[in-house]
C-alpha cells in the first residue's frame, strides 16, 4: 500500500481518477489535467534516492459507456 499527503484548499473539491486493469488499481486524487501536466518527481523521506530507470507509455483515453 501507498500513501501520500493530499492537501485541498477550503473550496476544492476532491476529484478522484481510478483506473483498472486486471488486478492493479490506481487512484489519483485531483490528478492534474493540463497539457503540460507532463513532469515526473522522486521523493524520499529518509536519505537519498536513486533512480535507476523509468518507463513511460502513452495512453489512449476511452469510455466504454
Amino acid at each position: 500500500m501507498e500513501a501520500a499527503p493530499l492537501r485541498l484548499a477550503d473550496d476544492e473539491p476532491l476529484k478522484l481518477r481510478v483506473f483498472v486493469d486486471k488486478s492493479v488499481v490506481e487512484v489519483f486524487a485531483n490528478y492534474p489535467a493540463r497539457p503540460d501536466s507532463v513532469g515526473v518527481r522522486r521523493q524520499a523521506l529518509r536519505g537519498d534516492v536513486v533512480v535507476n530507470r523509468i518507463d513511460a507509455w502513452r495512453i489512449e483515453a476511452t469510455n466504454p459507456f
